[in-house]
């Protein structure tokens, strides 16, 4: 299935992001990507790691994009969300590429 949470330039809240979580969890999504991120701010972070872990226990796998801040992942949600596994961006050699968040 294919749902949109941000508009065409990528602005959304990050609760429509969870809304659609939430959905494609209840509409039989097995994997979900999530291909957006940004720098954890508490609260926000927090819910995203309620929403992740609420797919998680009814079997979705969701991936998350590490982030294009060269920054600890750690600090960015959803990516940070524990049972998410985060996808960095790597050079040829196989080495992280200098933008990626690690």
């Amino acid at each position: 299935m294919a749902l949109k949470a941000c508009d065409y330039q990528g602005a959304c809240e990050t609760s429509d992001i969870r809304d659609a979580i939430s959905y494609a969890t209840r509409y039989g999504a097995k994997v979900i990507n999530l291909s957006l991120g940004g720098p954890d701010d508490g609260p926000e972070g927090q819910a995203f790691e309620a929403t992740v872990n609420e797919a998680q226990k009814a079997g979705v796998v969701v991936v998350t994009s590490a982030g294009n801040d060269a920054m600890d992942v750690g600090e960015y949600a959803p990516a940070n969300a524990t049972y998410s596994p985060a996808v960095a961006a790597h050079r040829s050699d196989g080495r992280i590429c200098g933008f990626s968040n690690y």
